[in-house]
C-alpha cells in the first residue's frame, strides 16, 4: 500500500494493475511498483510485517497463592510480533452483497477517509495491508479459586481432605481483533471463524 488516488493525476501517473485497471477511480489505493516494470503484478509481492502463520514471541506466567485453605491460580498465556488478515470486503470480487462499517469511505467532498468506496465487484486490484491486524493478545487461559478441608467428618465418613473448587477457562482476552481466536489461519479463509469457547467447572475432590 502506498496511498492514496485522490486526483486524476494520481490515477493516470500511477503503475497499472494486472486486474481491474479500467475500473480503478479517486479513493482507490495505490501501490509500489518494486520491480520497475510500470505495472504492479504479483512479481512486487514482498515480505512484510510479521509472519501470518506463528507468532514470533509467546509467553505465559502462573500465579498461585495458599492460605488458611483458601488457594488462588491463574495461568496467563499471550503472544507478539504476528498480524491476522481480518479481511470484510465490501461489495468484493466474488460478488457479495453486504456492507461492513470499517469506518468513513471516500467521497468528493471527504478525501479523509479510511476505505476506498465500495463497488460492486468492482474492487482494485488489491487492498495491500488494509486488513492486516496486530493479532498481539494476552489471556487468561486458566483461573481456579478453592477451598480446602484437612480431616473432614461428613455422618459416619471420615475424609482425609475435601476440596471445593470452581474454575474457568478463556474468560478474559485482551488483543486488537475484531474477534477471539487463537488460531494461525486467516478470518478470509474459514481459520478462526469461530472464537474458543469460555468453560467453567465446579467441582469437589476427596480422599478417604
Amino acid at each position: 500500500d502506498n496511498g492514496n488516488i485522490l486526483t486524476w493525476d494520481d490515477l493516470y501517473a500511477t503503475p497499472t494493475t494486472e486486474t481491474y485497471q479500467e475500473e480503478r477511480l479517486m479513493g482507490d489505493y495505490t501501490f509500489i511498483d518494486f520491480n520497475a516494470d510500470g505495472r504492479v503484478t504479483q512479481d512486487d509481492l514482498i515480505p512484510y510485517g510479521y509472519s501470518e502463520s506463528s507468532p514470533q514471541n509467546t509467553y505465559s506466567a502462573y500465579l498461585g497463592v495458599d492460605y488458611k485453605g483458601w488457594g488462588i491460580f491463574a495461568q496467563f498465556y499471550g503472544v507478539t510480533n504476528v498480524i491476522r488478515n481480518v479481511e470484510m470486503g465490501n461489495f468484493g470480487n466474488g460478488g457479495m452483497n453486504t456492507v461492513f462499517d470499517q469506518g468513513t469511505w471516500y467521497s468528493v467532498d471527504n478525501d479523509d477517509y479510511e476505505i476506498a468506496t465500495p463497488r460492486y465487484k468492482s474492487n482494485s486490484f488489491s487492498s495491500g495491508t488494509l486488513y492486516w491486524r496486530d493479532a498481539s493478545y494476552i489471556r487468561l487461559k486458566t483461573i481456579e479459586l478453592s477451598y480446602t478441608w484437612n480431616k473432614l467428618n461428613i455422618g459416619k465418613f471420615t475424609f482425609s481432605n475435601v476440596k471445593l473448587y470452581f474454575n474457568g477457562n478463556n474468560i478474559w482476552t485482551w488483543n486488537r481483533l475484531p474477534d477471539d481466536r487463537e488460531t494461525n489461519g486467516s478470518w478470509s479463509s474459514g481459520g478462526g471463524a469461530y472464537p474458543l469457547a469460555k468453560r467453567y467447572t465446579f467441582g469437589i475432590k476427596f480422599s478417604l
